[in-house]
């Protein structure tokens, strides 16, 4: 049936977000365990984990998958022996994401020593990684479903809303310990 097709592949493109959150488990016992701060660990690695995801899709554009739609623009490249062979030309989104994940990393690694309060600089991470890829996938190939959107806008969307309410509560959470 459809739907059960559709919640098979609700997670096409969404390796990076299951990643993300193991990732994000897996730290947060190790820092207990180490009696570390979570958000200050986070504010130090976000710009790393968009420089990780940067590299990982190097090698996406190198295994010929992960591309986009097809596209007529003088940059659009087949991949008639990748991953997800393509004699057409498609949009290269592996390297739209390189750059975009390179400019994150760029302003992140900057911003963070001039942020404000503790937790500042992984809500702007998600908010960025969450933007960058909810606009992408306009141009990818994954399957859409409700609203015409994929799976990973629906995370993305979730990762963005997130990023957004930490960025407005951890401010007033510090203030409200301080007083």
């Amino acid at each position: 049936s459809r739907i059960a097709d559709g919640i098979q592949n609700f997670g096409a493109g969404l390796v990076f977000f299951g990643g993300l959150v193991g990732g994000i488990l897996a730290v947060t016992l190790l820092l207990r365990r180490k009696k570390m701060g979570w958000l200050s660990t986070a504010d130090t690695l976000a710009p790393y984990l968009i420089l990780g995801y940067a590299v990982g899709r190097m090698g996406c554009f190198l295994a010929g998958c992960c591309h986009g739609v097809p596209s007529q623009l003088p940059w659009a490249i087949a991949f008639p022996n990748g991953a997800e062979p393509t004699t057409i030309p498609v949009h290269p989104t592996q390297l739209y994401e390189i750059i975009m994940g390179l400019a994150i990393f760029g302003f992140l690694y900057r911003f963070r020593s001039r942020a404000r309060f503790t937790g500042q600089t992984f809500s702007l991470y998600l908010i960025l990684a969450g933007t960058e890829r909810f606009f992408i996938e306009f141009i990818r190939t994954n399957e859409r479903y409700a609203l015409g959107l994929t799976g990973a806008q629906f995370v993305g969307i979730i990762v963005i809303v997130i990023g957004g309410y930490l960025l407005y509560w951890l401010p007033r959470r510090s203030k409200a310990d301080t007083s």
